[in-house]
């Protein structure tokens, strides 16, 4: 979740869907284009509500499309923990903080996005400022095992790999 091969990175404000033939247009709502779509018919907007002195409803709410049914889910639940997370790791690694998170706070985060490269690679980050070479490499072999968008990401968790087996 929130890998940016993923058809919803979970990032965007808003996607469209349109429908040319019928002059149908659907804009997502938050977050993340996981909310309703809703419609406008954009026939009646041009040609019913041009020049528009007043506040009218322009939407067509027989044809909204419903929430994605993740947004309710454990997933979302997790992700949205996922990035509570990784806010709170990224502040600590800004600090300069060298505190030592307890082994719960590294499981869950692990659970919270299992399937996401960043967060191995975040563990391995914080082992590797812990001088834990081991562990850090470990963390860095799995996020290398999972789906990395861009070559110069996968470079550079190869590199800090490289850089733990010097410092073994």
């Amino acid at each position: 979740m929130g890998n940016e091969k993923a058809m919803n990175q979970l990032i965007a404000h808003h996607s469209v869907i349109f429908m040319p033939d019928q002059l149908l247009v659907w804009v997502s709502t938050n977050p993340w284009q996981l909310g309703p779509y809703v419609c406008y018919d954009l026939y009646k907007i041009f040609h019913n509500f041009a020049g528009l002195q007043r506040k009218v409803e322009i939407t067509e709410p027989g044809k909204t499309i419903p929430s994605d049914p993740f947004l309710g889910s454990a997933d979302y639940k997790h992700f949205m923990r996922f990035r509570e997370m990784r806010k709170q790791l990224k502040q600590l690694f800004r600090a300069g903080a060298t505190d030592t998170l307890p082994g719960s706070f590294i499981d869950e985060f692990r659970a919270s996005n299992p399937m996401y490269y960043e967060v191995f690679d975040l563990i391995g980050d914080y082992y590797s400022k812990k001088g834990q070479w081991i562990l850090a490499q470990a963390e860095y072999r799995h996020a290398l095992s999972l789906v990395i968008p861009r070559w110069n990401e996968k470079e550079n968790i190869i590199n800090k790999m490289v850089d733990c087996d010097g410092r073994k």
